[in-house]
Order: structure tokens, then C-alpha cells, then sequence
């Protein structure tokens, strides 16, 4: 029955982008850091909302002569799921783990290729090397593939990522920060235990299936 949900869930969101215009709106809203760059602060203008449109957020390199380099705790804000896509530049440096906290919209996130510290995946965001996971978007549906590369699941990797079917743990996983996951580890391997099989005691090869409503701390 939840594989129903998750796939009628993931048609109908297909269908509304299919049937949605594309509108690429540009931060316009910084704050000034200690070194003299910027980082972003950005609020969304529900006035200037237009009816079946897909917005996608594009934060740019410098602001006033200056390099853009910060996103900072829950520096995008757009509580009503109105942004889809989010594009950083090269220039940024430094993205904190809750920084896209309030956009439960987001579906894809986009890296450019030049930029030296981070990288996205699949649509999501990791380290430059990829051995780190460190955002899903909120409204990311189904399966969840990373690379073979992984080696570090963030903090706050899946924070309220309640659309999620499951995710697929690789051997090369070393550690891993977010509590959500580790507690769907722990629920999951208890069960195991109690079925008498130790195969879960093995991370390699895991699925972990999400919950369809997460609470939020």
C-alpha cells in the first residue's frame, strides 16, 4: 500500500512541473560578513507569486564588487514551498546544515561545476569529493542513490524529508551524524535481531525505508 502512495505521489508531482511555467528569480538580499563578502538573506515575495509557476532560485557569485560565499542557518526562506530549485555558484564556501530549513518545496539542488568546495549528486548536495551527504531536499520522492564514494552522512542530511522511499547505505559509509537516520537504523536492526538474523549488523547493502510523515524537531 505505501509503494501505491509513494508512486501515485510521484506522478501527480511530475505532472504538476510538466504543466507549470519556469520563473528563475535572483537573490537581490545579502548580509556583509566579518572577511567583507556576502552571504545570502534571502526572504521569498509572495506577491509576486503567478499561478502554476516552477521557480527556481539562482544566488550569484558576487553582490556589490564583492564574492557571494555564505548560506547561512535557514538564510533562504520560503515556508510555503514556492522555490523548486536552488542554483550555487562557485563562489560559495560555506553552507550551514539548516540553511535550506525552511523550504519544503525544494526538489533539486544545483552546484556549478567550478565551484571547489561543494557538488551536487542526483540533485543533492555533497562535498566536492562526494564522500559526504549533506542536503536532500525536503520534497525529494522515492529512492535515494549516492555515489560509491560516500563515506559521511551530515548532521541534518534528511531533515524532514518525509516523501522518501528509501535509502540504499553502501559499505564505504563510515559515519553518520543525523539522528534521524541512525534511529531508523536502530528500529531497523532491533527488528532484525529479534528475527534472528546478524546480517543486519553488517552496513553494507542496507535499505532503510522512510517514514511517510516525519516529525519535526
Amino acid at each position: 500500500m505505501k509503494k501505491i502512495i509513494i508512486c501515485i505521489t510521484m506522478l501527480l508531482f511530475s505532472i504538476v512541473l510538466v504543466g507549470c511555467n519556469k520563473e528563475v528569480i535572483k537573490v537581490t538580499k545579502f548580509e556583509k560578513l566579518s572577511d567583507g563578502t556576502y552571504g545570502v538573506d534571502f526572504d521569498f515575495d509572495y506577491d509576486i507569486i503567478y499561478k502554476n509557476t516552477y521557480y527556481v532560485l539562482k544566488i550569484p557569485n558576487t553582490y556589490q564588487g564583492k564574492p557571494v560565499t555564505k548560506l547561512g542557518t535557514r538564510s533562504i526562506n520560503d515556508q510555503y514551498g514556492c522555490i523548486k530549485e536552488v542554483k550555487i555558484p562557485k563562489s560559495i564556501t560555506s553552507i550551514d546544515p539548516d540553511a535550506f530549513d525552511l523550504c519544503p518545496g525544494l526538489y533539486k539542488i544545483h552546484v556549478n561545476s567550478k565551484n571547489e568546495v561543494y557538488k551536487a549528486y542526483n540533485y543533492m548536495l555533497y562535498s566536492k569529493d562526494l564522500t559526504e551527504l549533506l542536503y536532500c531536499p525536503q520534497a525529494r520522492i522515492g529512492d535515494i542513490r549516492v555515489p560509491k564514494e560516500l563515506k559521511i552522512i551530515g548532521e541534518q542530511a534528511f531533515y524532514r524529508s518525509n516523501t522518501l522511499k528509501s535509502l540504499k547505505i553502501p559499505s564505504s559509509v563510515i559515519e553518520i551524524k543525523d539522528m534521524y537516520v541512525l534511529m531508523l537504523l536502530l528500529i531497523f536492526s532491533t527488528f532484525c535481531l529479534y528475527r534472528g538474523t546478524s546480517k543486519i549488523l553488517k552496513i553494507s547493502e542496507l535499505i532503510v525505508p522512510f517514514m511517510t510523515a516525519l516529525f519535526v524537531l
